[in-house]
């Protein structure tokens, strides 16, 4: 049984961020960010950390695919235009400073479902909406997968 933590004051804060936004199907995760780490790699850049992903939206589109945005730290300053892949952004510096998020381990979708259904309770329970998409950053330790899910969050607007 997979376990789920939550916590407020969290925050996502790096430097040198390459990011590529993707369109994939659900098992293509782990092939976007093979490909992010390759074309990066290519272009000169040296991973510093494991790739991460966003989506703008919960679930699946109408088409059955995902939209994402892949992030990847990278240890080098930017490069150049003319080294850097094509529709991909750089940030030297990478920040959500006011974060909600829920950790949870294991890879089983019930388990991920029961996490986003904690994060949006936590956000209702709180009077705070979403201010940015939601972040999935996993990471193994020990040889169990953790997966961090976190949204930047404000106060609740009055939309009278």
């Amino acid at each position: 049984m997979a376990e789920i933590t939550y916590g407020m004051n969290q925050s996502l804060m790096m430097s040198n961020v390459l990011s590529v936004n993707y369109n994939i199907v659900g098992d293509e995760i782990a092939v976007a960010f093979q490909d992010m780490i390759q074309t990066a790699v290519a272009a000169g850049y040296t991973p510093k950390s494991n790739p991460f992903y966003s989506c703008p939206h919960i679930g699946e589109l109408e088409d059955g695919t995902y939209n994402i945005t892949v992030y990847l730290p990278v240890h080098e300053d930017y490069l150049g235009k003319e080294e850097i892949m094509e529709g991909t952004a750089y940030n030297s510096y990478f920040l959500v400073p006011r974060m909600a998020g829920v950790r949870v381990t294991g890879e089983e979708a019930v388990d991920f479902d029961k996490a986003i259904y904690l994060l949006t309770k936590l956000l209702l329970d709180n009077d705070l909406e979403e201010s940015t998409p939601v972040f999935y950053i996993s990471s193994k330790i020990n040889d169990v997968l953790y997966t961090d899910i976190m949204v930047g969050i404000r106060d609740k607007r009055d939309r009278g």
